[in-house]
């Protein structure tokens, strides 16, 4: 009888042959809870309740992220294409010794300017800043006042364009400048394709990184992705005098190609060799070991 009570299982060995020494120690734990619980509503003297158990090492290393090293770094894609959008921005100008009279000037002129620009197909005019300011010279004894107001003409056609401007630099209109944009389809695609290739470049960069540092890449927290630096617009002023008058050759103008750039914005985790990925092995595990246990009898 005392053989078999020294070789009978206590219940803690029973669940650590079964169930393995981890999921026991964690088993454990919550029997220790449950009976600290059900003691205490059984009225039991709470002063000499057992101390709770400490968390669980393992279970603790799976809860807690692994140190790492951070690293920020950009990538960027670019596209270029021609513009095929041109935009030419015009200003009319009266002057009279009265504000009405310059205002009412101006206006006619722009009414005139509006119905030349109103008859072109894929034209698009547009009236816009109006301003009126004395200008009368020091120590003169007649007034000056002067009226402004700009329009622009945007279309595809540039011939068109540049044929509508000249009949308006014939009604007394002034160039301001000429410029050349993308459409906003033509805008879209190169941006897929800018950032596709600026996505490209992301883990290889990351990868290439960790290496040169002895690490290796753990993961990609954070990837954002937005647009690059728009380019410069550089207008072309024209000479106002030269502009309006009307033996003045058809203004010319050429497109230059135009890029379009993506950034993407990445915060890596690299870790040293002895970690792996968030999908590789975990501590306990071993890759290649057979973790089924036998198959079960028929």
């Amino acid at each position: 009888m005392a053989s078999s009570h020294k070789n009978a299982l206590s219940p803690s060995r029973f669940l650590g042959q079964v169930l393995g020494a981890g999921t026991a120690l964690g088993l454990g734990m919550v029997l220790a809870a449950s009976f600290t619980t059900a003691h205490a509503h059984e009225g039991g003297p709470a002063d000499h309740l057992p101390p709770s158990p400490p968390p669980c090492p393992m279970m603790m290393h799976h809860m807690m992220p692994p140190p790492g090293t951070t690293l920020s770094y950009t990538t960027t894609g670019h596209a270029k294409a021609m513009p095929t959008r041109l935009t030419i921005r015009l200003t009319a100008q009266q002057s009279a010794p009265t504000p009405a009279d310059a205002q009412t000037a101006l206006n006619k002129q722009m009414e005139t300017a509006m119905q030349t620009a109103g008859g072109h197909k894929g034209i698009t005019a547009l009236a816009e800043n109006y301003t009126l300011s004395d200008q009368t010279p020091d120590k003169s004894q007649t007034s000056r006042w002067v009226a402004n107001q700009s329009m622009s003409l945007t279309g595809n056609d540039s011939h068109a364009l540049l044929g509508l401007a000249e009949k308006l630099q014939k009604q007394g209109l002034g160039i301001d400048d000429m410029n050349w944009s993308l459409t906003d389809s033509a805008r879209e695609k190169l941006e897929d394709q800018a950032r596709e290739q600026a996505l490209t470049k992301v883990r290889p960069t990351a990868e290439s990184d960790a290496r040169m540092l002895g690490l290796h890449l753990f993961k990609l927290e954070s990837v954002r992705v937005g647009p690059g630096p728009m380019p410069p617009v550089f207008a072309r002023p024209m000479m106002m005098m030269a502009a309006r008058a009307n033996a003045a050759p058809a203004p010319q103008t050429s497109p230059s190609e135009q890029t379009v750039e993506v950034t993407v914005r990445v915060r890596a985790i690299l870790m040293g060799e002895h970690h792996h990925g968030p999908h590789g092995p975990g501590p306990m595990e071993h890759p290649g070991a057979d973790t089924a246990g036998p198959a079960p009898a028929h």
